[in-house]
């Protein structure tokens, strides 16, 4: 597990080095308590990585650009982007225990794992985007409307209802 950094610590590679990729995802982000936030966001998947064997500094690189990746601007946004770092890091180590798999049972069962956090994956990038105000919404303008004789013709905004809508 990697060590969480203490108050008492200098940190010159991280806070005082304005261009580290830490400090501008944390300037980025507008993230106040910027000590708080790298042991509670980020500290938690440089460990995942530290764990799979990279070193302390890759670690804390790897898991800034994973959450760099997504571009947040504030602390919610931040959190949803290292929880989206972590299920993407989860996908890619589940996906790797497929190739070891002895029985079609298990691959089964990790295949259903791989998909399960791909939804979540989609869910979380959809989520994070409607925070982002990047959402796809679907709108619909009628430019011109040709009314034929004996036809009938209504202009305005209307909600819903069609013939069996229930009141």
């Amino acid at each position: 597990m990697t060590k969480k950094l203490s108050h008492d610590e200098q940190q010159p590679t991280v806070m005082a080095d304005k261009n580290h990729c830490l400090a501008k995802l944390l300037i980025s982000a507008n993230v106040k308590n910027r000590l708080e936030i790298t042991n509670t966001v980020i500290s938690p998947i440089a460990g995942l990585l530290v764990n799979r064997g990279h070193s302390q500094e890759d670690a804390l690189a790897k898991a800034t650009a994973l959450i760099a990746a997504a571009s947040p601007t504030n602390e919610l946004e931040l959190m949803l982007a290292s929880q989206m770092a972590l299920t993407s890091l989860l996908v890619s180590h589940t996906a790797s225990q497929a190739y070891t798999a002895k029985t079609h049972s298990v691959l089964n069962a990790v295949s259903n794992q791989v998909i399960k956090f791909n939804r979540i994956y989609l869910e979380q990038i959809n989520t994070l985007q409607k925070l982002q105000g990047k959402s796809q919404t679907q709108k619909i303008i009628v430019e011109r409307v040709h009314v034929e004789a004996g036809g009938q013709a209504a202009i305005g905004v209307y909600e819903g209802g069609g013939v069996n809508d229930k009141k």
